[in-house]
């Protein structure tokens, strides 16, 4: 009996073929934004499917979402559903993390700010001096040690900054150089960190975790990079925050997105 997969999206047959050679074993794929007719799938591929895909098929076993994180939409659905194994694609590990990066050198360099300054004509900020800009023997604090999290923790390394991670699984001490912590030492590790990664998923547990509290406890000049969720963090205190000029922060995600690109 063969495998039968359903991507559900419409896609460019010549990416579809491409994937066929990909696959090993005898696998059935079929493809587009409806339901096929039988609905008979095993395995569906859909971020954000609704009820009628995920009820349709008898057979479905398992929803890949092929990304990183669970849509909050998708999480709600799936827990009326735990015959349902979920499963998530880390391929955007390294595109993600290597973002991080871009985000912590453009905050910590003020290169926004100054290219803004330039374009007015004004060459006065390029001379002034940021309260962080050297990275070389800072403190990184990553929030979420997962595929994303331990690859900026090696970028970090390259810079030469020392690495502290916070996971809620249980990992032990440490990662080779990074230095393990759970969430219940996160007030204690934020007053050392001089950069802070968030790379964790959106969850009843995790939303609104970085509030005001947590925010004041930054040292002066810190930077917050957030590449996982915008209400992770609280907006209103962060927004407080960033206007002081105490923080600053580089933001791969917001709050409220258009609606045909709501994840949350």
């Amino acid at each position: 009996m063969p495998l039968r997969v359903h991507l559900l999206r419409e896609t460019d047959e010549e990416l579809i073929e491409n994937l066929r050679t990909q696959v090993k074993g005898d696998v059935v794929l079929t493809y587009g934004d409806g339901i096929p007719d039988p609905p008979d799938y095993e395995i569906l591929v859909c971020g954000v499917p609704d009820k009628e895909s995920i009820e349709a098929s008898p057979n479905l076993k398992h929803l890949i979402i092929p990304w990183a994180g669970l849509p909050g939409k998708t999480r709600e659905l799936m827990l009326s559903h735990p015959e349902i194994s979920v499963h998530n694609i880390h391929h955007n590990a390294v595109p993600v993390a290597e973002m991080a990066m871009a985000l912590m050198l453009a905050a910590t360099k003020g290169i926004i700010p100054i290219d803004r300054s330039l374009r007015q004509h004004n060459w006065t900020k390029r001379y002034e001096n940021p309260e962080i800009s050297l990275l070389q023997g800072r403190e990184a604090l990553i929030i979420g040690y997962g595929a994303i999290g331990s690859k900026i923790a090696v970028r970090c390394m390259a810079f030469g900054m020392g690495v502290t991670a916070i996971d809620a699984r249980d990992m032990g001490d440490s990662d080779g150089d990074v230095r393990l912590y759970q969430p219940s030492d996160l007030r204690k590790r934020l007053p050392l960190a001089d950069v802070v990664f968030l790379s964790l998923p959106l969850t009843p547990e995790t939303k609104g975790m970085v509030g005001a509290e947590q925010l004041s406890l930054l040292p002066r000049g810190a930077t917050l990079v957030n590449i996982s969720r915008g209400k992770i963090v609280d907006e209103e205190a962060l927004y407080e925050e960033l206007k002081s000029g105490r923080i600053r922060a580089g933001l791969d995600v917001w709050y409220n997105y258009t609606l045909p690109l709501s994840l949350s």
